[in-house]
């Protein structure tokens, strides 16, 4: 309802659990259905069984629920077992990632992010949610995809996921229990998509599957990457979110995808790095999962992360989302771009792929090409941009203007118009 849309963004994965609390304070004043359902389902806040009737309706008896797991009844009240969490109009069920171990992660920020990108604009045959957790992605994949397959080394998160696709009524997932490509061995897919588990891990550490990618961290992705050439259709598109620990000495991370993807030919690789994070601000975020209200064992957590990142001689982390293109018949291309970590859409993402893709073909393509200036950008005062954005085309211009038509291509300043 309009009185709850206020927290329903705090939600039970908020980075700060002090904002929950006040959600909870102000919750607790609204008496409706929709405040009785983010307090027992959003923010682990009991409630009385008749609110929580009110909630759930006569079709399923409370109790039926509860002998199912799905919902916590006790002293203090009904609570559910699990976090609930949106993603546009799509219900997440996940765990409470404080309870560590086999947790599930469920529709965290990143994952929206990445959803928000890998979701494609128009109908597409098949996709793969590679590492689905509670299937977020799948879920938003699956609402544009004839057939998605959503895939976890753990089988409790395969598990929720199948719940979360029952959940939203969408009967287009399959759901597999495997290590990375295993379960999908000699398929291949329009869309990958995949959050890997990226935190370096230390000794003391506890198995926390969702979240650790082997010492350095990037132990898993750089595995993902290796794998995924093979599982990727003819003119499909892969979108991997990790961030990647920056080592003194070590090769640039676009190089090394490279080196694991294999020889570029064909694979169009486009590279959106975010700011640098801080190692300091990353162990204290991070340990805020395992101790959400701090006290000495909180302190004990990041001290301990901290040391491990001296030892890895870690001095930075690069969130980055990389898409991976496979372009049958098409010179490959590697693009960095520096990104300030805004929301990207698949649109942008597109188009961008579209004119790396463009200029990697060479003059002749970029001759023949219909290209204006996008919608809601300026003209630029440049001369030679204002005239191909007149004429729709560079067909006639020299090699020293071609290339300046190019370089507004790649900034942004010029699209392809569809054809």
């Amino acid at each position: 309802s309009r009185a709850c849309a206020p927290f329903a963004q705090l939600g039970a994965l908020t980075p700060d659990p002090r904002h929950a609390a006040l959600a909870k304070w102000h919750l607790r004043r609204i008496r409706e259905p929709s405040a009785y359902a983010m307090r027992m389902m959003s923010f682990c806040d009991p409630v009385t069984p008749a609110e929580a009737r009110a909630v759930l309706g006569d079709a399923v008896p409370l109790e039926q629920l509860v002998d199912a797991g799905l919902l916590v009844a006790s002293d203090a009240g009904v609570v559910s077992a699990f976090v609930m969490n949106l993603l546009a109009d799509l219900y997440v069920l996940s765990d409470d990632l404080s309870s560590g171990g086999d947790a599930v992660m469920g529709a965290a920020p990143s994952t929206k992010s990445l959803a928000g990108i890998a979701r494609p604009r128009g109908r597409t045959g098949s996709a793969l949610d590679l590492g689905c957790g509670a299937g977020t992605v799948a879920l938003a994949l699956a609402q544009r995809c004839d057939r998605v397959v959503a895939t976890d080394i753990s089988e409790r998160a395969v598990a929720l996921a199948r719940v979360n696709a029952a959940l939203d009524g969408l009967e287009n997932i399959e759901c597999r229990v495997g290590d990375l490509f295993e379960p999908v061995a000699g398929e291949s897919f329009d869309i990958v998509a995949s959050q890997p588990p990226f935190l370096p891990r230390d000794d003391a550490a506890g198995p926390t599957t969702f979240l650790f990618g082997g010492p350095r961290g990037d132990e898993i992705s750089m595995r993902l990457f290796r794998g995924l050439r093979a599982c990727l259709s003819p003119g499909g598109s892969a979108f991997l979110l990790a961030e990647w620990p920056l080592i003194d000495g070590d090769t640039p991370v676009d190089e090394r995808i490279a080196e694991a993807l294999g020889a570029p030919a064909n694979l169009g690789m486009l590279h959106l790095r975010l700011p640098d994070a801080s190692i300091d601000a990353h162990c204290a975020r991070y340990a805020t999962i395992e101790h959400p209200l701090g006290g000495a064992d909180y302190e004990v957590a990041v001290m301990r992360r901290r040391e491990h990142f001296e030892k890895m001689r870690i001095r930075a982390l690069q969130p980055m989302v990389s898409v991976v293109c496979r372009n049958e018949g098409q010179p490959g291309w590697i693009s960095v771009v520096e990104t300030n970590g805004t929301a990207m859409s698949r649109a942008r993402v597109d188009a961008m792929v579209a004119a790396r893709g463009l200029v990697a073909r060479g003059p002749d393509a970029v001759r023949a090409a219909r290209l204006r200036v996008p919608e809601g950008v300026a003209v630029p005062s440049d001369g030679v941009v204002s005239a191909v954005h007149a004429a729709g085309t560079a067909a006639a211009f020299t090699d020293e203007a071609l290339a300046k038509v190019e370089e507004a291509l790649l900034a942004g300043q010029l699209e392809i118009v569809a054809a």
